[in-house]
């Protein structure tokens, strides 16, 4: 199921306009949370999806979120590979996701 877009009703009621205006205000902040015309209800709304290629070596990803990242889900996978976070990884958790895969693969994810 996609979600629908949403679409006011011209009309001179400034009730109606606010209520419209409100509805409009919540049903955009459901769109963060909508992947590939699926509708995610599970993760976290404050993210982003990343398609990246995940290496069998430690694979930077710039995630940016502008803050350090709290989680991540995989989300689609194009290979048969394993994917996981480097808990050793130096990196700026703030700019990067570390991640390694045991074979090369495309995948995305929802960071947040």
């Amino acid at each position: 199921m996609s979600l629908k877009d949403f679409h006011r009703f011209d009309t001179e009621d400034k009730e109606m306009v606010t209520v419209q205006n409100n509805i409009k205000s919540f049903v955009t902040q459901l769109n963060f949370i909508k992947l590939d015309g699926r509708i995610i209800d599970s993760l976290p709304v404050n993210g982003r999806q990343v398609e990246v290629t995940v290496l069998s070596t430690v694979t930077l990803i710039p995630h940016g979120l502008g803050r350090k990242f709290q989680g991540w889900h995989l989300v689609d996978i194009q290979g048969d590979a394993r994917v996981w976070r480097v808990a050793s990884s130096t990196a700026n958790t703030a700019l990067f996701l570390p991640l390694i895969a045991s074979a090369s693969v495309v995948v995305k994810l929802w960071v947040y």
